[in-house]
């Protein structure tokens, strides 16, 4: 083994080749309290040659600390959702539900790219953790379930969403129709359906909870993604019109895992420096705008703002 690892050694240095090992805060989360922070690392080799870069053996790892960064941990080991590293494209996700007791977590990369026609798909897209770091439920998308006329790597066509208390799920997925699914899931230890609504649109621009029984959702319609917003309850669905969604009361929604409702962001890039805390008012490439160039509102309370509940 030494004498193959020495050729290979030899190999690398004759090419011009190197290999580095790199890690990454791929998504960050505050818990229910904004306390404690779930972090998912990522960690990964990169090969350079003259000619490119290639990204080898990548694997996750959940953890949690506080703010200060005092009491890092880890919940599950280093793991490799991928058969074949080079489709980890898909943003990643995290969401610590702390006094429900999980983590919702995206490690899938289904959608983020095509080939020959045929879009790639992994085999599951979230996992569900308990406090030890086991497996408790898991959402995944088929190969024949996408729009067949529309693919967009960048717009998600499956997204997952705790509610604030975590007792509720949202899990927005594109039909072969070209349509949305809002399938709404319970937890009280175990996962069971609670009510499949359909909304018109082919990908998800923006996703998240008012409160435990409105959801919001910006619906891409086919080929763009425009502000094109939905009032999701049970057995029911809005349309919502910019001039009123702007006017929502919104002060206390959650419109990013990583943004608690005092507008506290964390910004955190390598495990090997802190986790940053800094206040924002940009709220760009939130659940509020997946553009830049989108009309993102800031979730405060306009002036006269207007109740979820009384639309």
């Amino acid at each position: 083994m030494k004498k193959i690892g020495n050729l290979v050694l030899i190999l690398m240095l004759s090419t011009g080749c190197s290999k580095e090992n790199v890690g990454e805060i791929a998504a960050v989360s505050w818990s229910d309290d904004s306390e404690k922070i779930a972090f998912l690392e990522k960690n990964y080799e990169e090969v350079s040659s003259p000619f490119d870069v290639q990204v080898e053996n990548i694997r996750y790892r959940i953890g949690i600390t506080d703010r200060e960064d005092q009491s890092r941990e880890y919940i599950t080991g280093s793991f490799n959702h991928h058969n074949n590293s080079l489709n980890d494209l898909a943003r990643k996700e995290v969401y610590y539900k702390s006094q429900s007791g999980y983590f919702l977590v995206r490690v899938g990369s289904s959608g983020s790219y095509s080939e020959n026609g045929n879009i790639f798909t992994d085999k599951f897209e979230y996992n569900f953790y308990d406090p030890n770091g086991s497996i408790i439920h898991q959402i995944s998308k088929m190969k024949n379930e996408y729009c067949e006329e529309y693919h967009h790597t960048a717009i998600p066509s499956i997204r997952a969403m705790p509610s604030p208390s975590g007792m509720k799920i949202a899990v927005d997925e594109t039909t072969r129709e070209c349509e949305l699914n809002i399938n709404i899931l319970t937890y009280t230890g175990i996962f069971e359906p609670l009510t499949t609504e359909r909304i018109q649109g082919v990908g998800i621009g923006g996703l998240f909870w008012v409160d435990e029984n409105n959801l919001l959702v910006n619906a891409c319609p086919l080929g763009r993604c425009s502000d094109n917003w939905n009032l999701v309850r049970t057995g029911e669905v809005h349309s919502i019109n910019q001039e009123i969604f702007e006017s929502i009361c919104l002060s206390e929604a959650i419109v990013s895992s990583e943004i608690n409702s005092a507008w506290e962001k964390i910004e955190w890039d390598s495990p090997q420096n802190h986790p940053s805390i800094i206040e924002i008012d940009s709220f760009n490439y939130t659940e509020l705008g997946y553009f830049k160039d989108s009309n993102t509102r800031t979730p405060d309370n306009p002036e006269d703002c207007i109740n979820i509940n009384d639309i």
